[in-house]
């Protein structure tokens, strides 16, 4: 049975090897989206935060897939790939996702996001909509 420390030894485990990268292909930051509602059916959704320069994506994702296959139950833990943005892209992100920054869990690096991002209505109402089928 799948609990939620061995989604906490994955993205351990992630971080660790992360680390161990060339250094061209080591991210800035790092985050995790979302939360383990249902261990065992849940995914992760990880961030990974780079320089505007970085120009090596295949090269992360090829790195990142060969970690994630040591990973016990990795085919229900990564659904998809990492997002991978620069940092500057990535400091928009609270104004295109319904999913609010607080929210993200900072594993490794510094954040880049600022502490109090102003969002429009519209979008408060589109994050409280969000899972609203889920709350009727």
């Amino acid at each position: 049975m799948i609990n939620l420390s061995d989604y906490d030894d994955a993205i351990s485990f992630i971080c660790d090897e992360i680390i161990k990268f060339p250094k061209h292909l080591q991210p800035q930051s790092f985050y995790r989206a979302g939360n383990v509602g249902s261990p065992g059916i849940s995914d992760l959704d990880l961030i990974f935060s780079f320089k505007e320069d970085f120009y090596y994506g295949q090269q992360f994702i090829d790195l990142f897939n060969e970690v994630k296959k040591q990973i016990n139950h990795n085919e229900i833990f990564f659904l998809h790939l990492p997002h991978v943005f620069p940092n500057s892209l990535l400091k928009e992100l609270p104004f295109f996702s319904f999913n609010p920054v607080n929210d993200l869990e900072l594993i490794y690096g510094k954040s880049i996001f600022d502490k109090n991002i102003k969002i429009s209505k519209d979008q408060a109402l589109i994050r409280s909509m969000e899972f609203i089928h889920a709350r009727i």
